[in-house]
């Protein structure tokens, strides 16, 4: 048995989450919203793994906003997920320059 690695994008909103599950070699094997709430986050990765799968090794990102490290830090107390939170580079912000 070998494991399985699935990346997961979140797109934190105060009552959904857009998950996006995705393989090592970039594929999108899921994108789709669901209520916020962590249980109904893991359960779209669970549709990505076969029940014969090894061991699973997720890392997930999600982006700094307000109610998302909650969100992070039960992600990965209750999944043992691997979660970072992002910020989104000044320089990318349209109007804002880093200098």
């Amino acid at each position: 048995m070998s494991s399985v690695t699935r990346f997961v994008g979140l797109d934190y909103h105060q009552d959904s989450v857009q998950v996006c599950v995705m393989n090592p070699q970039g594929q999108v094997l899921v994108n789709r919203s669901v209520e916020n709430r962590w249980p109904a986050i893991a359960g779209v990765l669970g549709e990505t793994i076969d029940d014969e799968s090894g061991p699973v090794n997720v890392r997930a990102a999600i982006e700094s906003c307000s109610g998302a490290a909650h969100l992070a830090e039960e992600l990965i107390e209750q999944t043992g997920w691997s979660v970072t939170l992002g910020h989104p580079a000044p320089s990318l912000t349209p109007g804002r320059s880093i200098a």
